[in-house]
């Protein structure tokens, strides 16, 4: 089936394959080790950690996905913090529409888990639901911040009447009133306004942790954790640092059994925070759309952007990731700009396939896109795939065979030129929906370095266009 889908300002003609179809593509040749005569590459764990909190009237008002960086010589520290709207739209146990923060009031914490690793497509290693003297006392080694307050904070009382907590303005913040600043939710607070201010927190956090803040330790055997560089990067509406394009490590498998390192997970939340205060850290905030109220949209909920949503998991921790489609896996290579990088992702998820894994490749880009894969069964799924793209990639066979993934896509310069063009020309028509947009930050937060098996390398979020 061809369906047409609008990207970056282009209409493009996109196979949009079923179940069965993807199922005929691939051929009946399934012996992973027979067709596989290549040692197998594993992409490297970065643990995550669901943290929400809840504020005075036990109401879960604030997510966020703590993601610590690849293990460094058997070390866990630093990480990025992604922060989620906690009223973005899910479909509640009852098959009616919601915000995803409800599902800790009607299940509690897996539910809320559940709820919440649905949004991001991945699948986390633990859930903490705490109120916030719990996060004031595990925010302690950082000291007080400084932060800037654009509007007052109040907190809903359980009569209804607001009380006021901070004032707007410039604000020195002890540990302990971090989580209160963070949960706090006044009865007029959008979500627009807690975001903003969910952001600046959390930004004046990374600030302070710096390198790393004394007594934090890291997880793992001794390491004296790697300094990392400042950037900070606006992208688009949210905003970006440069987050974990998380690459593989090399082992030798036999059939069934593989020898693949892995690095033990932080055993409880105080070890995976201490880890994460250890080194640098990075600050993400998903965009939010407030939508109109529709039977099918309650009000005060927002959607995330699935395309924005698949590219930052596939960068931040791409072992986490979990296929919500039937196609294929597909790790793409992109070193233009996150609007270009995104547009193929769109593509790719629109034709069925699954974004597990995106890296940011150093060097000159090929002049066209090409596409390759180690398991020839998948020959024909990554020629649907290339089409995706709007071109005739060359679609190629690799030795580099990830555990995970079933085609490699690199964007050349043709793609990007091709997507540029469109979206200069482009002038976004008016639609019924509110973006939410966040100011740009005052405070730097830091890039993450790139572990491969060669030397590591220096990657960086580009502005979108």
């Amino acid at each position: 089936m061809l369906a047409s889908v609008v990207v970056a300002g282009s209409l493009v003609t996109i196979p949009v394959l079923g179940t069965h179809a993807w199922r005929l593509l691939k051929t009946s040749t399934e012996g992973r080790c027979a067709v596989r005569n290549v040692a197998l590459t594993y992409i490297q764990a970065t643990p995550s950690a669901v943290l929400a909190l809840t504020d005075p009237n036990h109401k879960v008002t604030s997510i966020e996905l703590l993601a610590l960086k690849p293990a460094v010589k058997g070390v866990y520290s630093g990480g990025t913090v992604v922060i989620v709207p906690a009223t973005t739209t899910v479909v509640l146990p009852d098959g009616t529409s919601g915000p995803v923060n409800s599902l800790f009031t009607s299940g509690g914490a897996d539910a809320l888990k559940n709820g919440v690793d649905g949004v991001l497509g991945i699948t986390s290693s633990m859930i903490v639901v705490e109120d916030a003297a719990a996060l004031g006392a595990q925010l302690t080694p950082v000291g007080q911040i400084s932060v800037s307050l654009t509007a007052p904070v109040t907190q809903q009382g359980a009569n209804g009447a607001d009380t006021q907590l901070f004032p707007a303005g410039a604000a020195t913040v002890a540990p302990a009133q971090v989580g209160t600043l963070l949960a706090a939710q006044g009865s007029t607070d959008t979500e627009a306004i807690r975001l903003e201010r969910e952001r600046a927190v959390w930004l004046a956090v990374a600030a302070r942790v710096g390198a790393g803040v004394s007594g934090s330790a890291a997880s793992g055997p001794a390491a004296v954790p790697s300094v990392q560089s400042v950037q900070s990067v606006q992208s688009g509406t949210s905003t970006a640092t440069t987050v974990a394009a998380t690459a593989p490590t090399t082992g030798t498998p036999t059939c069934g059994v593989t020898q693949n390192v892995v690095i033990p997970a932080p055993k409880d939340f105080p070890t995976f925070f201490s880890s994460l205060l250890a080194a640098s850290v990075n600050v993400y905030q998903l965009a939010g759309l407030q939508r109109n109220v529709t039977p099918t949209t309650p009000a005060g909920t927002v959607s995330v952007d699935v395309t924005e949503v698949a590219w930052l998991m596939a960068r931040l921790v791409p072992a986490s990731v979990s296929p919500a489609n039937d196609g294929p896996t597909v790790y793409v290579k992109s070193a233009f700009s996150d609007l270009v990088t995104q547009t193929a992702i769109a593509r790719l998820l629109f034709s069925g396939a699954n974004v597990v894994l995106v890296t940011v490749p150093t060097g000159t880009p090929p002049a066209t896109s090409t596409v390759s894969v180690s398991d020839q069964s998948y020959l024909a799924a990554a020629k649907m795939l290339g089409a995706t793209l709007g071109q005739a990639p060359t679609v190629a066979p690799t030795s580099l065979a990830i555990d995970g993934v079933n085609v490699i896509i690199t964007l050349g310069e043709d793609f990007n030129a091709a997507v540029t063009a469109n979206a200069t020309a482009n002038t976004p028509a008016t639609t019924t929906t509110t973006t939410i947009t966040p100011t740009t930050p005052t405070a730097a937060a830091t890039t993450v370095e790139v572990t491969t098996t060669a030397a590591p390398a220096t990657t960086k979020a580009k502005k979108k266009p």
